[in-house]
């Protein structure tokens, strides 16, 4: 496989053991050329030793080295801030047909599988980390997963290899560590046959999980309307594990690094199934659901100012969260050509002519089928200072609202207009800062 790789092969090199074996192992046996990758996390005192030794590792080698430095986020877990820093300049650097390698064995497998039954992050209360998936634009792939530490120590001791010792790795508050020092040797220790029984029970739900989100991808194709909303009667008539992996499979499309767990996915389920309440909401940081009427959509709740924004004819252009299109439609619409018109965000006292009659927001809002969490990002349509409009959301099923000072009537040209929420990637915003 290694060998016909139409793009470049990178080694995440780090510097320690198993990285230098892949690398080493690479280098030897394969006749396509290999790069090396190293992230620089300044978290340590000898952060710039341990750069200074991969560069000097590849120089040996004649292996070309691209190191980055990051910042990483201080509040919360250094070593999830760390990972998601170093994972940042995986997916930005590798492109298109590339394949980003990793050293990762049997071991670290054992540790992550037991790590994510603890936090209940796993959706099936057992997952790992797989052999191969997609990463940016091109892939990543763990060859060494059927390897154990031992081995791979065994193998760079009879190669003369040169690594970093991390002493951090010793320190029995971060819980991997713990893990690795305190728990796993007592049970191998009792059951000798620890990892190989905990790595292919995980096999196997791999497997039923792979099952569960293909299901789930045929679901929510059928069900969705747009990308950020899905019928729910259709959703509520599913049972509770196609719910789940639905909406673990629907949050994956928006946020992949940030998917929550099979407990956190089922508390969203029995709140927004819930009989008791009229628009439930389940949130998830700067995201939510929310079930409204026959909806349910996937909100991105990030603020945004009020804008003086002039429209184009056909074509997408941002507000706030999300992007506007105008279009020339019969009867539908106001009659304002679309340069004439501005927009913005709703205020305290905003009310629309209809049918002779000031009509709050509120009101109007509710009566079109606008999710409660969404109104406050709807832009107003406006010409001059008099308010004409309200945007509708096509992709929803919602129509845009027009009032009495520029209806269009049944058979004349009207400027049709509409806004789509759009979630976007954070991550890509800032390119190695965490």
């Amino acid at each position: 496989m290694l060998e016909s790789v139409p793009g470049r092969i990178i080694v995440a090199y780090s510097g320690g053991c198993d990285s230098h074996v892949l690398l080493h192992l690479l280098q030897n046996q394969l006749s396509h050329p290999v790069e090396a990758l190293h992230v620089n996390h300044g978290l340590n005192s000898s952060a710039n030793d341990w750069q200074a030794h991969c560069e000097s590792i590849c120089d040996q080698l004649k292996i070309p080295l691209m190191a980055f430095r990051v910042t990483v986020k201080q509040l919360g877990s250094l070593e999830t801030n760390a990972r998601a820093a170093r994972y940042q300049v995986f997916e930005l650097e590798v492109q298109s047909d590339d394949l980003l390698v990793m050293g990762h064995h049997q071991d670290d497998q054992v540790e992550t599988i037991l790590l994510n039954m603890m936090s209940g992050r796993a959706p099936l209360g057992i997952q790992g980390m797989p052999a191969e998936r997609a990463l940016g634009l091109g892939r990543l792939l763990r060859p060494l997963l059927h390897q154990s530490r031992d081995n791979l120590r065994r193998y760079a001791l009879e190669q003369g290899l040169q690594w970093i010792e991390d002493a951090s790795n010793e320190d029995t508050k971060h819980d991997r560590n713990y893990l690795r020092r305190k728990v796993i040797p007592g049970l191998s220790q009792r059951w000798p046959e620890f990892n190989d029984t905990l790595v292919e029970q995980w096999a196997r739900a791999s497997g039923h999980l792979n099952h569960l989100e293909m299901e789930a991808k045929s679901d929510f194709v059928a069900m969705s309307s747009a990308a950020d909303c899905i019928d729910f009667p259709s959703f509520f008539e599913l049972p509770e594990t196609r719910q789940v992996a639905l909406l673990r499979y629907w949050f994956r499309t928006v946020n992949r690094d940030r998917v929550p767990g099979g407990q956190t996915l089922q508390d969203a389920v029995r709140i927004l199934c819930s009989q008791s309440a009229e628009s439930p909401i389940f949130e998830l940081g700067h995201y939510c659901w929310q079930r409204f009427r026959s909806r349910l959509v996937l909100i991105d709740k990030q603020a945004i100012a009020e804008s003086d924004w002039v429209a184009t004819l056909g074509e997408h252009k941002p507000f706030g969260a999300g992007l506007i299109a105008a279009n020339v439609v019969k009867g539908q619409g106001v009659s304002v050509p679309v340069a004439q018109l501005r927009f913005r965000t709703r205020r305290d006292g905003d009310k629309l002519l209809i049918n002779g009659h000031h009509r709050t927001l509120k009101n109007l809002f509710q009566e079109s089928g606008y999710p409660p969490l969404v109104r406050n990002q709807i832009p107003l349509v406006f010409d001059g200072d008099q308010m004409v409009g309200i945007c509708g959301i096509g992709a929803w099923g919602i129509d845009m609202v027009a009032g009495d000072l520029a209806k269009v009537s049944s058979g004349a040209e009207g400027t049709d207009i509409h806004w789509r929420p759009q979630h976007h990637n954070r991550k890509r915003e800032n390119r190695y800062s965490d």
